[in-house]
C-alpha cells in the first residue's frame, strides 16, 4: 500500500517517530487510515496494529536502499544499452569492411 501511495524519494525523509533528524510519519492522519484498512483486510491477525506499524517502520527505513538499488539498476541498463549499441555499430563496421573487399 505504501509503495503505491508514496515515493521512496518522499519517504526517505521520514521515520515512524521522527528519529535521526527525520520527520515523524506517524503523525499523518493517513496512518490511521492505512492501519484501519489493513486491519479490516486481515481481521484474523492478532496484534495487527503493532505488526502493521512494524511493517511501516521497516518500509520507511528501507527507502534509501530502494533508491540506491534503483539507481544501480538504471546504471546497469544504461551500460548494457551502451554496449549493445556499440556491438551493433561494430557489427555494421565489420559488415562494411567485408562488403568493401
Amino acid at each position: 500500500m505504501l509503495k503505491i501511495m508514496f515515493s521512496d524519494e518522499l519517504l526517505k525523509y521520514y521515520s515512524w517517530k521522527g528519529q535521526k533528524n527525520k520527520k515523524p510519519f506517524s503523525e499523518f492522519i493517513i496512518c490511521k487510515v492505512i492501519i484501519g484498512a489493513v486491519r479490516q483486510k486481515f481481521p484474523e491477525q492478532k496484534d495487527s496494529r503493532n505488526y502493521i506499524i512494524s511493517s511501516i517502520m521497516s518500509w520507511l527505513a528501507q527507502a534509501p536502499t530502494r533508491i540506491a538499488n534503483k539507481e544501480k539498476q538504471k546504471k546497469r541498463r544504461e551500460t548494457a544499452d551502451y554496449h549493445h549499441h556499440q556491438d551493433y555499430e561494430d557489427n555494421i563496421a565489420d559488415d562494411n569492411k567485408i562488403n568493401s573487399t
